[in-house]
């Protein structure tokens, strides 16, 4: 329960529904069909929306991942779904569907969504390190601006100190 709001405890409890529903129950309704992958898909949408409007991760990397994970679900099980109903219609007319080179994009799309999941982890640690080039450059700008601070106060001192003949600095 580590991972969630401490008033949001409780999700991980729904959490572990999704899982038991979409691994356990789901794979036993209407095997291979059109509605197996419409109910895998719905669930999978509304768990979404409940993720979303929740928000009941206490780390928001941990809320952005399961998000973005549930998205590639929802994308994935909805393209399932339009490949089966059109392998349907093509049954139904006594052909076979064709592949098109636009057919084999979108799959390749989806393949790059879906191994997206496998790699925003690694990314988001890379993303907060001190080694990705847009930290060290903010890194960079903070300490110039407060060297500029600096310079800038010390510059009023020292005119005070010239005009009043009184030293603003503290004990050396």
């Amino acid at each position: 329960f580590k991972n969630y709001e401490v008033t949001k405890w409780q999700f991980e409890i729904l959490e572990m529904w999704r899982k038991l529903l979409t691994t356990s129950v789901l794979v036993f309704f209407y095997k291979g069909s059109i509605l197996q992958l419409a109910g895998g898909f719905f669930l999978m949408f509304f768990f979404l929306v409940l993720t979303m409007r929740m928000r009941p991760f206490a780390d928001v990397r941990l809320e952005k991942m399961q998000i973005w994970a549930l998205l590639v679900l929802c994308i994935t099980l909805f393209y399932g779904v339009i490949l089966n109903a059109d392998q349907s219609v093509a049954e139904a007319n006594g052909s076979t569907p064709q592949q098109t080179q636009l057919g084999t994009a979108v799959s390749l799309i989806i393949l790059a969504f879906q191994m997206s999941v496998l790699f925003l982890p690694f990314a988001t640690i890379i993303g907060e390190s001190r080694l990705n080039p847009l930290n060290v450059w903010y890194q960079f700008k903070e300490l110039h601006t407060e060297a500029i601070e600096r310079a800038k106060e010390e510059a009023e001192e020292a005119r005070v100190e010239r005009e009043t003949g009184v030293s603003t600095a503290g004990p050396p």
